[in-house]
């Protein structure tokens, strides 16, 4: 009987399971953080997973909260309201932000999960909590002078005093440096053979002096309890001033003394490049000084300065555009510096056909002198790359010349040539000690009045060349009178067709003829 009852109990047991309704899950939630402690100006995350082991859909709403209302302290929900579907799961951040001024403490970052259940309308709460340690940047001294408690007799024992005290002792520190230190430095310098550390040191010594001082006031500001605030405030003016100051001296270590020496290196050599890589060194260390200086304050007030040019793209490129040719011309006045086509002195002639003398081979152009209109030409270095350039200073500097000349028809020509070398072998700036430049003749043409020659001859300076074949014209008409040489002028004959000459001329060709 007893076993009978039994099994009947189980059995009513298990069919009141069956007919039973189906209880809910709720959604869980676990956590993924590991940051409990921040030093003040730090962010961290604090993840928690939501999942949703049910059937029915639950709409998910989060909300944040610190404890004490710091307002250096703020948390901010990375997600926003969202359906959890059946099944499902979803990550919520939150982060919490902490700024420099933020004082020691212990707050409680509070996150509460408002789960809707979609079907029934049903609301319930899962509260996540973490405690958190945030230490301050700045830490109180005290009434500390340095290391030491002050426990000097009243009224000597209080902040004030403390802090007066501080600094009289680093204004000592300082002046110890300056007295002793510099004094040191001075002994070891005099006797360095490299000047150019003596000259540093005299630039960099007062800024790091004041910087000393600066820091210690600054530093000793925590005996007086001014709050955090204050302190960052001074601290980031002092930052902006000596950010200033630093490239100040940067710039003058670099122009008094990098750039001089530069000068001196390149007036003892005979490189052009150099003497034009120095203005250019020069500008471009103008340049980028407070180009590095304006990028480190970005840095240090946490602006990106990629962010700015980022932002500046279409200017940037607008500039890039411009400023290409200017480019190209850097790029080749460097390239003319290496391959030395041309230097300063020499004349060349550019592809338009102008004659110019070099005077100046800069970085982005050549300046020359053009003899013939008396003017100084500026030519772009890309200009001078891409196009023809005649050197006609290279490689002796001697330049080929023509004479020519005309003699009337029955003239001997082998006399005509004869004076026109015995012209050119007593002229003092013909070159007639070279077999390879030696001057000779040619009968060029035959014209309708004249047998035309030309005498060439090389010239034993290019700037000579205008005078030189002036004055052999002048010789040539001179000797061609003394020798009986006639130099024709153009002649013509016109004859009429009704004239009498004419007439006696057709009527001797019909005699001819019979």
């Amino acid at each position: 009987m007893k076993a009978r009852a039994a099994f009947a109990l189980l059995l009513v047991c298990i069919a009141s399971l069956l007919f039973l309704p189906a209880v809910s899950a709720e959604p869980g939630i676990g956590d993924w953080y590991q940051t409990t402690d921040l030093e003040a100006g730090q962010s961290a995350d604090y993840t928690w997973t939501v999942y949703n082991p049910d059937d029915t859909s639950y709409a998910l709403e989060v909300v944040s909260s610190i404890s004490g209302n710091d307002p250096h302290i703020k948390a901010t929900v990375n997600s926003e309201p969202q359906i959890l579907g059946p099944k499902t799961s979803a990550n919520i951040a939150v982060t919490l932000h902490t700024d420099r001024a933020t004082p020691t403490q212990t707050v409680t970052l509070t996150v509460d999960f408002i789960l809707t259940d979609m079907a029934s309308g049903s609301e319930s709460i899962v509260e996540k909590s973490v405690i958190i340690n945030i230490t301050s940047l700045i830490a109180s001294t005290g009434n500390n002078i340095f290391f030491w408690e002050n426990t000097l007799p009243a009224p000597f024992n209080t902040a004030i005093w403390t802090f007066i005290f501080t600094i009289l002792i680093w204004m000592g520190i300082t002046a110890f440096a300056i007295i002793v230190v510099d004094s040191i430095f001075k002994r070891l310098f005099s006797k360095s053979n490299l000047k150019i550390i003596p000259k540093i040191y005299k630039l960099v010594k007062k800024p790091l002096f004041l910087t000393i001082i600066v820091y210690a006031l600054v530093n000793s500001l925590t005996i007086l309890s001014v709050s955090a605030d204050t302190i960052f405030q001074i601290n980031d003016l002092l930052t902006i001033l000596f950010i200033i100051l630093y490239a100040w001296v940067a710039y003058r270590v670099y122009n008094d003394i990098i750039i001089d020496f530069a000068r001196k290196l390149a007036s003892k050599t005979e490189n052009e490049l150099d003497d034009a890589l120095v203005p250019f060194m020069h500008t471009l260390g103008t340049i980028l000084i407070p180009l590095v200086a304006f990028v480190v304050l970005l840095n240090y007030f946490n602006i990106s300065f990629t962010a700015i040019l980022a932002s500046l793209g279409i200017g940037s490129l607008v500039i890039g555009l411009a400023a290409q040719d200017t480019f190209n011309s850097i790029f080749a006045g460097i390239q003319i510096m290496v391959d030395r086509p041309f230097t300063i002195g020499d004349r060349i002639i550019l592809s338009t056909g102008e004659v110019c003398d070099v005077e100046k081979v800069g970085i982005r152009s050549t300046k020359a002198y053009s003899p013939t209109n008396n003017e100084m030409v500026v030519i772009p270095n890309v200009l001078l790359c891409n196009n023809k350039v005649t050197n006609i200073s290279r490689p002796d500097g001697h330049r080929a010349i023509s004479v020519e000349v005309g003699v009337s028809y029955g003239t001997d020509p082998e006399k005509v040539e004869k004076i026109l070398l015995d012209i050119a072998k007593h002229h003092p700036d013909i070159v007639n000690n070279n077999p390879a430049q030696s001057s000779y003749t040619r009968l060029s043409t035959f014209d309708d009045s004249s047998i035309n020659f030309a005498l060439w001859a090389y010239v034993d300076d290019f700037k000579k060349e205008w005078r030189v074949r002036s004055e052999l014209r002048e010789r040539i008409n001179q000797k061609f009178k003394e020798e009986g040489v006639e130099i024709p002028f153009p002649q013509t004959v016109v004859t009429l067709v009704n004239s009498p000459v004419r007439a006696k001329s057709d009527s001797q060709n019909n005699l001819n003829k019979i």
